[in-house]
């Protein structure tokens, strides 16, 4: 175990007067989420030099001003809400620049304040973030305008997503102050598309609270019933997860040029609440509390899976291998086995860098080249008509993607619900147009068969082939449908 001791500094003047203005807020608002701003910064106090500091402060107060008297629905200054939604930020260490655009966030809408001004007060990258989250007078009536002109933002700063979630997350956590219809509209709208896109940019831990908020506000019969079930079934579970960790802490303790990290990890109560309208029953699942298993290395991931198989039996057909197969961002090894007390346990088996993925998210890789990623996600939803850009926001494969293969066993990453037609535009769009059969997993399929995880696909081509217009009822994907019409009006000129 390694223990990170700190030495105890001196507090500038700058952190004096940043306490004294802590001291202002918790007095003036006494409720619970306001006091925690003093733990807030203290957490950023860490991270951040006095200059941003005082960026901040600058926010803190030309917001607060400009705000006003101006309410929440609770009857609260709406400042509150705006303390909050930087708080909750805070978490996932963002700069300071991020965090003033959070306090800011609402002048641009909800003010007299106008860009030129704000740009003046503050510079044109913390102008950008909030007019990208500022709704124009048109997108107040039409969601889906706004939905699209988010993504096209996130494309190029995905501080505006990380922003956009953390404010939508503090509205729902404050809901019950609205009236029972708008509450449900809310709740619909971010089940349907932020908590599936907060789960797109690996922030999961956002996802399951926003689910679990909106299932006990659209659901609140089946939401208490399915917690007090679950209550119990956690318990039990996590004894049996605790007994297995003895055990294997033991085994890996051991082990030479690899480190092991184990934990417990929980689903939410939306989750279940999905396997039982799925047609699954309580009994049937078990994975109320899963073991987690963080390693140094891949080699290491594959190590650990040794050991546990060595030491428990493995459930047969349940281990899924999502290293060498990446579904998407996912990468660990799955597995299940009969634990010390005779009852299943799920396991998940992953490197560190995965795992701080799945806690922090794109917030872990903000300024990175690996955010760009989810850029290019981000930049195909956006670039979807407005009627299929609902569609595909109510489909049930929102955001999530796939990794299939080539006859050689190339990887190609496709979202989820593509088609065959779908992989030969993306795979080799110059040699698709002659596409006239393929194969997955040596059988015969139809270009429209909808392709799933490790696919492994063999594609045949004719010389003089051209490609058909009934293509573009074949095509799932928007990118494949304008290449095939573009070709189509090639070949008839």
């Amino acid at each position: 175990m390694f223990i990170r001791m700190e030495q105890k500094k001196e507090k500038t003047e700058e952190e004096k007067k940043l306490n004294e203005l802590l001291k202002k807020i918790s007095k003036q608002y006494a409720r619970p989420d306001i006091l925690l701003v003093k733990n807030a910064v203290s957490f950023i106090r860490r991270r951040l030099a006095s200059r941003e500091f005082r960026l901040i402060k600058k926010a803190y107060a030309f917001s607060k001003k400009k705000h006003g008297t101006q309410k929440r629905f609770s009857g609260e200054p709406y400042f509150t809400h705006l303390i909050s939604t930087a708080l909750i930020l805070s978490e996932y260490n963002v700069d300071a620049k991020t965090i003033s655009a959070a306090l800011l966030h609402d002048v641009l809408e909800d003010t007299d304040v106008t860009k030129e001004e704000l740009e003046k007060e503050f510079g044109a990258e913390i102008v950008s973030l909030v007019s990208a989250l500022t709704k124009a007078g048109s997108e107040h009536k039409n969601r889906y305008a706004y939905m699209k002109k988010l993504l096209s933002s996130a494309c190029a700063d995905e501080r505006v997503l990380l922003i956009k979630l953390a404010d939508k997350l503090h509205n729902l956590r404050t809901i019950e102050f609205m009236h029972k219809r708008k509450r449900r509209a809310i709740c619909k709208q971010a089940l349907d598309f932020y908590a599936p896109l907060a789960e797109l940019a690996g922030l999961q831990k956002m996802a399951y609270e926003m689910q679990d908020i909106c299932f006990s506000q659209l659901w609140p019969k089946e939401y208490e019933a399915l917690k007090e079930k679950l209550e119990k079934l956690y318990n039990e579970k996590e004894e049996e997860v605790n007994a297995a960790i003895e055990i294997l802490r033991k085994k890996l303790i051991r082990k030479p040029f690899a480190t092991f990290v184990l934990k417990k990890e929980k689903k939410n109560l939306y989750h279940y609440f999905k396997k039982i309208n799925e047609g699954k029953t309580l009994e049937e699942l078990y994975d109320f509390v899963s073991l987690v298993i963080v390693a140094n290395s891949k080699d290491a991931c594959y190590l650990a899976l040794k050991i546990v198989h060595e030491n428990f039996y493995p459930m047969p057909r349940k281990f899924k291998d999502f290293i060498a197969v990446p579904s998407g961002n996912y990468k660990a090894l799955r597995t299940s086995v009969i634990g010390p007390k005779g009852k299943p346990i799920k396991v998940y088996i992953r490197t560190k860098e995965t795992d701080e993925f799945k806690e922090w998210g794109i917030s872990k890789m903000l300024g990175s080249k690996k955010v760009s990623i989810f850029a290019s996600r981000f930049s195909e939803l956006a670039k979807l008509p407005q009627a299929e850009f609902e569609k595909a926001i109510k489909s049930e494969h929102f955001g999530r993607e796939i990794t299939v293969f080539d006859e050689n066993g190339k990887a190609v990453f496709l979202p989820q619900g593509s088609s065959v037609l779908d992989f030969a535009f993306r795979f080799k769009p110059e040699s698709a147009p002659k596409l006239i059969a393929a194969k997955v997993h040596g059988k015969f399929v139809s270009l429209s068969y909808e392709l799933k995880p490790a696919d492994r696909v063999e594609l045949f081509y004719a010389e003089e082939k051209q490609a058909d217009k009934n293509w573009l009822n074949l095509a799932k994907r928007h990118e494949t449908k304008q290449l095939i019409a573009k070709i189509l009006q090639g070949q008839h000129q």
